[in-house]
């Protein structure tokens, strides 16, 4: 934690912005905001990691009982779908298939639809969309 805290001190750095979000994910109190404004960082990067960490930070605070801004969080994720760089685009997916954003499925279909998305962020797609339906209907871990 030393480590990460120090991190989170090199402002005005890709590592430095990585760090504080690590950071804000494990505080399950806290606030939405430090991933939306990572979102309008010029570097994939942050933004992936961004979208990977409000994904994080709203299991935990779902975890323990607190109120997560489900709107905010889920235009987070619809922005970050159709970011340019696939990685953010793989992330959000991810996170949408984690968080059960059932409201996001559309995005999941288009993704799966098109032919010159990334091979990785369809796959992710797919995983997503199997998630959500797996959710819907009740079933889960069947193991025999």
């Amino acid at each position: 934690d030393a480590l990460l805290d120090r991190a989170a001190q090199l402002e005005g750095t890709p590592e430095g912005a990585i760090a504080e979000l690590v950071v804000a994910a494990r505080q399950a109190g806290g606030k939405a905001k430090p991933f939306e404004l990572a979102m309008l960082s010029d570097n994939r990067d942050v933004r992936a990691v961004a979208v990977s960490q409000a994904g994080h930070w709203a299991s935990a605070a779902r975890a323990s009982g607190r109120t997560v801004p489900e709107l905010r969080i889920e235009k987070l994720l619809a922005a970050a779908v159709v970011d340019p760089e696939a990685n953010v685009q793989r992330a959000a997916v991810e996170q949408i298939g984690s968080l059960q954003v059932a409201g996001l499925a559309p995005l999941l279909d288009a993704l799966l639809e098109d032919a010159d998305a990334d091979p990785m962020v369809r796959l992710a797609a797919a995983e997503a969309a199997i998630a959500l339906a797996v959710s819907s209907t009740g079933e889960g871990d069947r193991r025999q």
